[in-house]
């Protein structure tokens, strides 16, 4: 009977023993386990988070960047009002008249596209003038108290954590790929401090109803490459609306294969150095069939920094606007394929609102 009572002892162990031999999980795994297992493995936010949150804060936000000579620059995020989430980053100044450079950017998704170095003058409502078109993105990799880091670089969100980060050499230089040559460019333009207000080179082309030859992609060569040549020269007339020559129409005719006709036109402003393009409209003035007159309108502003090459041809945000047809022609002849740039032999829809 002893006996039977010492086994009914050991099968009235305390509760904890039955859990402890439970079958169906090993003794190993069971000293591994931690005591919360679904805490441990829950993942952290993901970094952008925090960046979409300070970017909604407020309209304008500043950050501090190192730059390659040791100093911390202190810049301006403006965001543009509208769908999606695009705006400007530029030197914060406490100066108005004063020339600046700045960057377009578009966000999403953690990543930042960083487009067209430009050259500004911030008083009162002047334009940003692009002097040319490049375009970088950046993906942000981590988000803290401290700064935003990139895959380029990072955004430090006060001057002292940018200046700590400077004293001890670990600076996180901002790289811009292959809009820095450009944006070395803007920045030698904007310390000229007479850059944004000597006449555009332009405006004696315009007072004298004069014509630039633009060099674009042939509308029919994508269709037949074997017997239109890839390029051609379009020819784009200044009609003044004012003596001064200043603003008007920079208007193209044109005629397609099935016989249409009609003529695609920008309003433009020629402003200090810059020539501001708004539209473009298409008007169709002879349809092959029944149909009458169409007109075609897309809301488009841009603002082109216009300077004199070295060999004496006009450019408008680095692309060539040849004075003659035949300097256009012999250019043609030289270079296959077109000067691509988002201006006004384009009458295509923008890539973004400060796109023509």
């Amino acid at each position: 009977m002893l006996v039977v009572v010492g086994a009914g002892c050991a099968a009235t162990a305390p509760r904890s023993a039955p859990r402890a031999t439970r079958p169906g999980v090993p003794p190993a795994l069971r000293a591994a386990s931690p005591a919360r297992p679904a805490i441990v493995a829950r993942s952290a936010p993901p970094p952008n988070a925090a960046f979409e949150a300070w970017l909604a804060s407020r309209v304008e936000k500043s950050v501090h960047l190192a730059t390659p000579d040791g100093r911390c620059e202190h810049m301006t995020v403006s965001l543009r009002t509208g769908p999606g989430v695009e705006g400007w980053i530029a030197p914060y100044m406490t100066q108005t008249g004063v020339a600046l450079f700045s960057f377009y950017f578009e966000y999403a998704e953690g990543r930042l596209t960083l487009r067209d170095p430009q050259v500004a003058r911030y008083a009162g409502s002047a334009p940003h003038a692009s002097l040319a078109s490049c375009e970088h993105s950046i993906v942000l990799t981590s988000a803290n108290a401290e700064a935003f880091s990139w895959s380029d670089g990072r955004w430090y969100r006060t001057a002292a954590a940018c200046e700590a980060a400077v004293a001890r050499r670990d600076p996180g230089v901002v790289r811009y790929g292959s809009c820095d040559p450009l944006l070395d460019r803007v920045r030698s333009l904007a310390a000229q401090p007479d850059v944004l207000s000597a006449p555009s080179p332009l405006l004696a082309v315009a007072r004298a109803n004069r014509s630039v030859f633009r060099l674009s992609r042939a509308d029919s060569a994508a269709s037949d490459a074997s017997s239109a040549p890839a390029t051609e020269c379009v020819e784009w007339s200044f009609r003044p609306d004012a003596r001064s020559g200043a603003h008007g129409a920079l208007r193209t005719n044109w005629a397609s294969d099935d016989g249409a006709r009609g003529y695609t036109e920008f309003v433009y402003e020629l402003g200090a150095n810059t020539i501001m393009l708004l539209g473009p409209r298409t008007e169709v003035t002879r349809r092959p069939r029944v149909g009458g007159i169409g007109t075609v309108s897309f809301g488009c502003e841009q603002t082109k920094f216009v300077d004199v090459a070295a060999n004496g041809v006009v450019t408008a945000a680095g692309e060539p606007w040849f004075l003659s047809r035949r300097a256009c022609e012999t250019a043609r002849a030289a270079t296959p394929s077109p000067a691509q740039n988002a201006g006004v032999a384009t009458a295509n829809r923008p890539r973004s609102n400060h796109d023509c």
